[in-house]
């Protein structure tokens, strides 16, 4: 298969989890790495289910609530509680930063080829190699992003961590686990030859 070829499929992959990764009215953040429970956003507000499917709410504000009763906490574990709300939706910003980066490298890359195919039925050119170096280069910083976010996730689980070890009546939502943020890192190695 040719660099090219690879390259779209790529780039449709990119495309398609950018666009889901915009529709911000439920964001999932275990959509792609298997979390035991999941987190979303509602409104400001971080929900995540446990493995056994029960729910904690924590708000902008630090207030941790489980299954719909407030949990009283004291100022140390509001302030772990709002570093959490902030590092979640940092996530969903980079995610969605990130899809909007897969539709215009998609868009770029498309055009260049189609442009290509065009020079080709006109000419019989039938040299792929700059395409390839211009799509290789900009997914390059598609990588470097969806790197970045893997770093989140990855301290979005040590302060999740943190949180569990001061307060016990979270432990049961703490989510993340070492296997999905690594399934996060496996990711990119699977997109890495291009």
């Amino acid at each position: 298969m040719k660099t090219i070829q690879k390259i779209c499929i790529a780039l449709l992959t990119f495309g398609c989890i950018g666009a889901a990764a915009t529709a911000v009215a439920d964001v999932r953040i275990d959509a792609y790495y298997g979390f035991d429970g999941h987190i979303s956003l509602q409104g400001g507000d971080i929900v995540i289910t446990a493995p056994d499917d029960s729910e904690a709410r924590i708000t902008d504000s630090g207030d941790l609530l489980i299954h719909g009763d407030k949990v009283a906490v004291d100022e140390t574990q509001r302030t772990l509680l709002r570093q959490y709300v902030g590092q979640v939706h940092g996530l969903e910003h980079q995610g969605i930063k990130i899809g909007s980066q897969s539709v215009n490298l998609a868009v770029g890359v498309l055009g260049e080829v189609f442009s290509r195919l065009y020079t080709r039925l006109l000419t019989g050119d039938e040299d792929d190699k700059d395409i390839d170096e211009n799509a290789e280069a900009r997914a390059a910083g598609l990588v470097d992003a969806v790197r970045g976010m893997c770093d989140g996730m990855k301290s979005l689980e040590q302060l999740q961590g943190r949180i569990a070890g001061s307060l016990s009546a979270f432990k049961p939502y703490a989510v993340i686990t070492d296997r999905s943020v690594g399934k996060c890192y496996d990711g990119l190695k699977e997109h890495r030859e291009v």
